[in-house]
């Protein structure tokens, strides 16, 4: 599954209570969105756990592909998950441009 997709699955149905405010949140230096950095984070714990295919030939970069084993934690872990929320203080709202000159 692409990134994109991974991205907008999580923001959706996973992670029901972010408000516009949390994702347009983003890291003061770098500039980048908090929950999309987080989540891409994710990937490489579930890759570096055998849950996930790492970008290889067969499995471009911006692709997820569970492993066998992703799969099995994902079926067996489902119905007693629940979503984690944390506060982040050292970030900023990010605001389109042209929304940003509109408010001027």
């Amino acid at each position: 599954m692409p990134t994109a997709a991974v991205l907008r699955e999580v923001r959706e149905k996973w992670y029901p209570a972010l408000d516009a405010e949390d994702l347009s949140a983003i890291y003061p230096e770098s500039r980048k969105k908090v929950v999309d950095t987080v989540v891409k984070f994710a990937r490489k714990h579930l890759v570096a756990k055998g849950q996930v295919y790492a970008p290889s030939e067969e499995n471009p970069v911006g692709t997820w592909h569970a492993t066998s084993k992703g799969i099995e934690r994902a079926f067996t872990e489902r119905e007693g998950w629940l979503p984690r929320y944390v506060e982040v203080h050292s970030l900023i709202v990010y605001k389109e441009r042209e929304e940003a000159e509109d408010d001027r």
